[in-house]
């Protein structure tokens, strides 16, 4: 899961993606893993062709469980517009849909992921700014057990 994160967080090229598509499809119809399962269908969306992500649309009627339904949504949002917000209209019945569904509609540009993590150095220096110093006597004794 973790794999595919880094993936759909990256533009890597083509060439690479035509390889593993088949593998994405896999796991997307077959995946006991559920969270495998959305990443590869959020990856195989945002890097596959048009029909794949006729395809992912697809799979939308077959998915009970409501992430699922996020996923796909999130999977098709480069579909030409007019296309995707007609299938987006057609799914609001259920709050939660609705709710992403508008948020996906009002992108500035495509978006794959939710969550970014702070980098190390900035939960380092975010409290106290710890200076570079190799004398021992400017660390006080707080840094001794």
């Amino acid at each position: 899961m973790h794999l595919l994160e880094v993936l759909i967080r990256h533009d890597l090229p083509t060439h690479f993606f035509k390889k593993i598509i088949p593998y994405l499809r896999e796991k997307s119809y077959s995946c006991h893993n559920q969270p495998v399962g959305r990443k590869a269908v959020v990856l195989w969306g945002k890097n596959g062709s048009y029909a794949d992500k006729r395809e992912i649309r697809s799979l939308y009627s077959s998915k009970k469980d409501i992430n699922d339904k996020r996923a796909i949504l999130f999977a098709i949002q480069e579909m030409q517009r007019k296309e995707r917000n007609k299938f987006y209209s057609d799914q609001k019945g259920i709050n939660e849909i609705r709710y992403c569904a508008d948020y996906i509609q009002n992108l500035n540009y495509p978006t794959y992921h939710f969550y970014s993590p702070p980098h190390g150095y900035d939960i380092l220096y975010e409290e106290t700014q710890i200076d570079d110093s190799d004398d021992l006597r400017d660390l006080g004794s707080g840094y001794f057990l």
